[in-house]
């Protein structure tokens, strides 16, 4: 006889934890020449999920004929490890699940089919820090241990490019860094000789032979809510090395699911743009900031930010 059974697996979305510039020079450790609280609409709330959680809450009930049960789902992975008998008609049981992070690594970040992640929660694989003590992993973030100014570096070079992010800083003096338009050692430029935003609001700074200040025109800092860098702020960057531009917009994170954003900045050089790792930056010592859910687009299909629409 067969009997019908109803498995209902709630998947929960749990929210987790996220460098202003030369650190010999007074006008741009104080943030650059751009003009503090700007204001603006604000954006809405929402989080992006921990640990690389797929974000979104699914409420998936699932009815099985026979017997059997599930194996291995997971609860903050990215996908439901299965292993169902019996499995109704026109639908394959599913692998036994691998748990955790597993399921999310192939994830893409909602609204982003074709982004990937780079950083797998776990180990520093895909990134080369510098130095080797300034970073490690810590509740499945990058983390900066606070050993002193360097960045870590990602093995793979971009130049047209999406990057999505969240980031907090725990301990620490200066607005957390990224880097863009880098020039990969060697030689061991300080910052990569590379394009800086600030986060979570709209400092910046020109690392680049022969310029290494605030960047003047070159950056155009947009209305915007003031962001507390101490919490979980979701941020994304697109970067055009084929025409020199780059756009910041970031967001609180408030919840499990990605929140809406809200343009920061701006940046355009055409001679700046170049083929080259996307870094995270560890200002000074004594700092500690915290990345996670890292995701990279390349050759974007929608050609602007998508964390505002």
């Amino acid at each position: 006889m067969t009997r019908a059974r109803t498995w209902t697996i709630l998947l929960l979305g749990l929210a987790t934890p996220a460098c202003s510039d030369n650190a010999g020079t007074a006008a741009e450790a104080g943030g650059g020449s751009a003009t503090a609280g700007l204001s603006g609409n604000g954006g809405g709330g929402g989080a992006v999920s921990s640990g690389g959680s797929n974000a979104g809450v699914a409420g998936l009930t699932q009815s099985v004929a026979g017997g059997g049960g599930a194996s291995g789902a997971s609860v903050g992975g990215g996908a439901v490890g299965g292993g169902m008998a019996g499995a109704p008609p026109g639908g394959a049981g599913g692998s036994a699940g691998s748990g955790g992070a597993g399921g999310e690594a192939s994830a893409p970040f909602p609204g982003c089919p074709n982004c990937r992640r780079i950083f797998d929660g776990k180990t520093l694989d895909g990134w080369t820090p510098q130095p080797a003590n300034g970073w490690d992993v810590k509740d499945e973030s990058i983390h900066i241990t606070g050993a002193g100014r360097g960045y870590i570096y990602t093995k793979d070079d971009y130049a047209d490019y999406r990057v999505i992010f969240s980031v907090r800083q725990v301990v620490g003096d200066h607005d957390p860094c990224v880097l863009f338009f880098a020039a990969r050692p060697p030689p061991a430029l300080d910052a990569l000789g590379a394009v800086q935003f600030q986060l979570p609001n709209h400092y910046a700074w020109d690392y680049r032979p022969g310029h290494n200040d605030d960047g003047g025109k070159l950056f155009t800092p947009q209305p915007h809510p003031q962001l507390d860098k101490k919490k979980w702020n979701q941020c994304e960057i697109l970067a055009k090395a084929s025409t020199g531009e780059a756009w910041l917009a970031c967001c609180e994170l408030v919840g499990s699911v990605p929140c809406k954003g809200v343009e920061h900045n701006r940046f355009k050089d055409p001679t700046a743009g170049k083929k080259g790792p996307f870094a995270l930056q560890s200002h000074n010592g004594g700092i500690q900031d915290e990345y996670k859910d890292i995701f990279v687009e390349t050759n974007p299909t929608v050609d602007t930010l998508i964390s505002v629409q």
